[in-house]
């Protein structure tokens, strides 16, 4: 019985090697496979980074990676050698059986990892080197756009530069030479000329004591005729370069008290976004640099006074709209006074003879009040023009005119005859020069109107005086006056 145990128990042992040397020869192959498989995919994957990122540095460490993973798994895989000898030990083939299936789990799991890890670097190395040129690209732009923006700046710095010089070069050059330029179209005024060039010629170096008043504020009085108008003209075309400067209002219109309101911004009625604009303060705020004439002080309200002292004084003005300055303003106010009171002298005996500028503040303090009055610059005297230099005030407009006709090609000459007989002592005795653009209209420009609508094709024009009338003519050519033969008549040439 006892031969016949061990012959069983042997037998059963031998059975039991002969199962675990099986199992553990499956699971040997099971992990070989496991292990081909990861390293197949493991060398697929390190091909792929390879052929993705071949210049970059990053994944050879990426290749590196993957071969350690894939030497791992094979590692891993052999541990299933050490099974059989548990298995020998234990003689137990659940625990092969158990043992192989983790190995089995773990080697699946081991090569996953592996692939997503080998997988996820090789992307990383892939995307960095795009991550950097898009990074180098974008800074390149940047660059570029802030090299071009510095050299726009650094143009226009210079452009500005270059005209702001040559605009101050020929600023200087006017505030030099202002009272000949102003001579040349003022007749007749040098002391006001003077007067008026000394005030802008300080503002225009700023000079002056209160910059945050107005460049220069004058109070021009005279006679009707005198050219107190033609004098704001004459500052703005020599000084700014164009009479179009000049702002002029008409002071008779604020002859009431609620007029004044309109000098400012108002409210529309019915509105509370929309304005009326104001007639001193609008073009004021549209440009600084401008020229405001007020025609005819002594028609204004008394009330129109405080307005402007404050406008001289503080060198602001506010209205609904906000504050306006006039740092940079020339002010002009007229003031019409009749010959015999600016003629009128002092008589008695025994009494000092006053100055010509205390009287002329005397006259005028009748019309405007003192503080006013201190807050001028200047208070000029325009005195009543003489026959000659009315004169030449026509030759100025009528030249003016026939420039601008000589730039159509049509060339238009004015004996000096004509201003000789047009302008007379009984039109300069009416009013001065104030009649003169209306008896040049209708004594010169016109017959010489009627003349170009019936000669439209006559290119030379010549206007002369015969017994009073005058006479316009167009003189023949050259090419008419000569002969098809090319001799000259005898008559003709007697003539020239």
């Amino acid at each position: 019985m006892a031969t016949a145990r061990k012959k069983a128990t042997g037998t059963k042992a031998k059975s039991a090697k002969k199962v675990a040397k099986k199992s553990a020869k499956k699971t040997a192959k099971a992990a070989k496979k496991t292990a081909r498989a990861a390293g197949k995919a493991a060398k697929k994957t390190t091909k792929k980074a390879a052929k993705s990122a071949k210049k970059t540095k990053a994944t050879k460490k990426a290749a590196k990676s993957t071969k350690k993973a894939a030497k791992k798994a094979t590692k891993r895989a052999g541990a299933a050698k050490g099974v059989k000898k548990t298995a020998k030990r234990a003689g137990a083939a659940k625990s092969a059986k158990n043992a192989t299936k983790g190995t089995k789990k773990s080697a699946k799991k081991t090569a996953k990892k592996s692939a997503k890890k080998s997988t996820k670097a090789a992307a990383r190395t892939a995307k960095k080197p795009t991550r950097k040129a898009a990074t180098s690209a974008r800074s390149a732009k940047s660059t570029k756009k802030k090299t071009t923006r510095k050299k726009a700046a650094a143009g226009r710095l210079t452009k500005a530069f270059v005209e702001r010089r040559a605009l101050s070069a020929v600023r200087a050059d006017t505030l030099l030479h202002l009272e000949e330029r102003l001579g040349q179209r003022i007749v007749g005024k040098k002391d006001a000329v003077a007067a008026i060039s000394r005030v802008v010629r300080i503002a225009g170096t700023n000079l002056d004591f209160r910059p945050e008043r107005p460049s220069g504020a004058f109070l021009l009085v005279g006679p009707e005729g005198v050219g107190k108008n033609e004098v704001a003209y004459a500052v703005g075309e020599v000084v700014f370069g164009s009479d179009e400067v000049v702002v002029s209002i008409d002071l008779s219109e604020f002859d009431d008290e609620e007029s004044l309101a309109r000098l400012g911004a108002t409210l529309v009625p019915g509105s509370e976004t929309h304005y009326f604009p104001g007639v001193l303060t609008a073009p004021v705020r549209e440009n600084p640099e401008a020229i405001l004439l007020l025609r005819g002080l002594e028609h204004a309200h008394p009330a129109l006074q405080r307005v402007l002292l404050n406008i001289l004084e503080r060198g602001r003005l506010d209205d609904l709209l906000g504050e306006v300055t006039f740092e940079k303003t020339l002010v002009f106010v007229t003031l019409t006074i009749p010959r015999e009171e600016l003629a009128m002298q002092e008589i008695g005996f025994g009494r000092p003879t006053k100055t010509p500028e205390a009287r002329l503040r005397e006259v005028v303090g009748r019309f405007v009040m003192p503080d006013l009055l201190d807050s001028f610059h200047e208070i000029l005297e325009l005195p009543p023009l003489s026959v000659p230099e009315v004169r030449l005030i026509a030759r100025y407009k009528v030249d003016k005119v026939l420039h601008r006709m000589a730039q159509k090609k049509t060339t238009i000459a004015v004996a000096p005859a004509v201003f000789d007989e047009l302008i007379t002592d009984d039109l300069c005795g009416k009013g001065g020069a104030k009649f003169l653009n209306r008896t040049l209209e209708q004594r010169l420009f016109n017959p010489l109107a009627r003349y170009l609508l019936e000669h439209r094709t006559s290119r030379r024009i010549h206007v002369g005086m015969d017994h009073g009338d005058v006479v316009i003519d167009a003189p023949m050519s050259e090419e008419q006056e000569r002969p098809r033969d090319g001799r000259v008549d005898d008559k003709k040439q007697r003539r020239r």
